[in-house]
């Protein structure tokens, strides 16, 4: 006994197994049954992809939604197909012994962690990032399989996703300035007008990505009532896809999401996008159409590496007078004129200069002798 415990001192022992265990969550106030249920299920929340001619890292995002009545701490195995680094959120890694679980034979990559939630929860989320060495020939899409238990060895459960392996687009896009659209309207009246863009985008580069999502952004002039019925977005030589509905929140923002799918020789991509609009305004004004990415924080791209200026483009709307309105004021004029005449002719006669008219003078010679004779 004294030599193996000197043994021990001296010689420091290897370590075989190490499981830290934590305090169960208690749930007696949701389960009062003699047997209580532990389900749960995992779903993915958004579509992980694999660009194999980039350092971007694969990110799986998943949602562990209980169905039992108690969550307790988890044991969550990690198996990817491809030699990667994985790291997960929220969680802690332990030691994974030399012998695998045999549902991740030919597994080349994997991790096991300890979720410790601190009190009940009905689900929670996860996020799996998967940093993988770039590959320049074949490629396939990544497995990833989760091997999920609880510290009962009873309940446990498998899953399995898949991420889609595509190059990551390398490309630029630049717009073709065009000059202003001009719109002359009827004044003061409510006007029912298509109004055309004609969009001109180059787009340089090794690969486009098709399922990149752009946005069509009309900006309109606050002072002006105005209401857009319907968009249409039209390509020739290219496919054009709307994403989701016309957005106008703001009363002044009106938002169209859309989808290019072009060939990889095409370059040069004209867009028609033609708006229905109602408004009525008795002033000038202008609207402004820009064409931007729509980038989530996970998107592998950023605005300043694909855009290479902000496409924008104008329309002018200006105000005239139509032919009713003209034939008013023609007639409004000769009504005008034909007043202002009479009311002349009244004051001629009612306030003009008065003349005395002269007449032959008559002389009386009075003689006393004679008879009185009038000249």
């Amino acid at each position: 006994m004294k030599k193996s415990r000197a043994g021990t001192e001296t010689n420091p022992g290897t370590l075989v197994f190490h499981r830290t265990f934590y305090p169960e969550i208690l749930f007696e106030k949701t389960c009062r049954n003699p047997k209580c249920d532990e389900k749960f299920d995992v779903s993915l929340l958004n579509k992980p992809i694999w660009f194999p001619n980039s350092d971007t890292p694969i990110h799986f995002r998943f949602r562990l939604t209980s169905d039992g009545d108690f969550l307790t701490q988890l044991i969550i195995d990690v198996g990817l197909s491809m030699p990667c680094k994985l790291t997960i959120s929220n969680t802690e890694i332990v030691p994974i012994m030399n012998l695998s679980p045999i549902y991740f034979i030919g597994i080349k990559s994997n991790v096991r962690v300890i979720y410790n939630k601190p009190k009940p929860s009905k689900s929670f989320d996860f996020d799996i990032e998967a940093w993988c060495p770039q590959v320049l020939g074949a490629k396939s899409n990544p497995t990833l399989r989760l091997l999920i238990q609880s510290f009962f060895p009873a309940n446990s459960n498998r899953f399995q996703f898949q991420a889609t392996a595509k190059n990551k687009g390398e490309f630029v896009i630049k717009s073709i300035r065009l000059p202003v659209v001009t719109k002359h309207l009827c004044r003061g009246s409510e006007v029912r007008k298509v109004l055309k863009f004609d969009v001109e985008l180059f787009v340089g580069g090794l690969s486009y990505d098709n399922e990149l999502m752009l946005s069509a952004i009309l900006l309109l002039d606050d002072s002006v009532y105005k209401r857009v019925d319907s968009i249409l977005i039209e390509s020739n030589g290219s496919d054009v896809i709307l994403e989701d509905n016309l957005s106008q929140t703001p009363p002044n923002r009106v938002i169209q999401k859309f989808k290019i799918q072009k060939a990889d020789h095409v370059q040069n991509v004209r867009l028609s996008i033609s708006y229905m609009i109602i408004f009525k305004s008795s002033k000038d004004f202008h609207i402004t159409l820009e064409i931007e990415p729509v980038l989530e924080h996970d998107s592998p791209y950023e605005l300043k590496s694909i855009m290479a200026h902000d496409p924008k483009y104008h329309a002018v709307f200006s105000f005239k007078h139509c032919k009713h309105e003209q034939l008013i004021l023609i007639f409004s004029a000769l009504g005008c004129s034909i007043l202002v005449i009479l009311g002349c002719v009244l004051i001629y006669y009612r306030f003009g200069p008065r003349y005395v008219i002269s007449y032959p003078e008559v002389t009386y010679i009075v003689d006393n002798s004679s008879p009185l004779i009038a000249y």
